[in-house]
C-alpha cells in the first residue's frame, strides 16, 4: 500500500522492453524503469528504500553496495543474486556484507546463491512490533536449518 519499485536498466531497448510490459500489466503507477547506469542512478534517487536487490555486474557489487548504505532505511532487505556461482567475482562483496555489524546476513544456497540481510542501521522498533518477539535472519536460519535436509529430500 502506498510502495514504489524502481528498476535500473542500462541497456535502452531492455528498458524500453520493460517499460511496455509494466503497461500491459496496468502498474505503471506502481513500477518505474530507470533508463542508464547503475551508478548514476542511484547516486540521484532519493531514498530511503526498504529493499534493494542486485543481479548486475559482479564486479561493481561494491559500488552499488557503497551507494546503498547509506539510503536503506533501518530494517531493509538486502538482497545480492549469484553469490554462489560467482562466488570468486563476488567473494569481497560478501565478505564486506556478512562482516558489516550493521548488516545482519546469510548466504542461502537457492538457485545461483543468494545473499539475503537486514540492514539494522539505528534500530528503533516500530510500536507494534514491541511486546512480539522478533527474530534476526540468523536466527530464523538456525531455526529451520534442521528441516533443510527434509524439504531438498522431498524436492528430489
Amino acid at each position: 500500500h502506498g510502495g514504489q519499485v524502481v528498476t535500473i536498466e542500462r541497456d535502452g531497448r531492455l528498458a524500453e522492453e520493460a517499460k511496455a510490459n509494466i503497461a500491459e500489466a496496468g502498474v505503471q503507477g506502481v513500477v518505474t524503469v530507470a533508463p542508464g547506469s547503475a551508478f548514476k542512478v542511484l547516486r540521484d534517487l532519493p531514498g530511503p528504500w526498504d529493499f534493494a536487490f542486485l543481479d548486475a555486474t559482479k564486479q561493481e557489487y561494491i559500488g552499488y553496495l557503497d551507494r546503498l548504505l547509506p539510503r536503506l532505511s533501518p530494517q531493509a532487505l538486502l538482497v545480492a543474486d549469484n553469490v554462489l556461482s560467482h562466488a570468486d567475482e563476488l567473494r569481497t562483496f560478501t565478505e564486506r556484507v556478512l562482516s558489516d555489524p550493521s548488516i545482519d546476513a546469510t548466504v542461502l544456497p537457492v538457485g545461483t546463491g543468494l545473499l539475503i540481510g537486514v540492514f539494522e542501521g539505528e534500530r528503533t522498533p516500530a510500536p507494534e512490533a514491541v511486546g512480539r518477539t522478533v527474530l534476526s535472519l540468523k536466527q530464523l536460519m538456525a531455526a529451520v536449518a534442521p528441516n533443510r535436509e527434509r524439504v531438498r529430500g522431498a524436492q528430489r
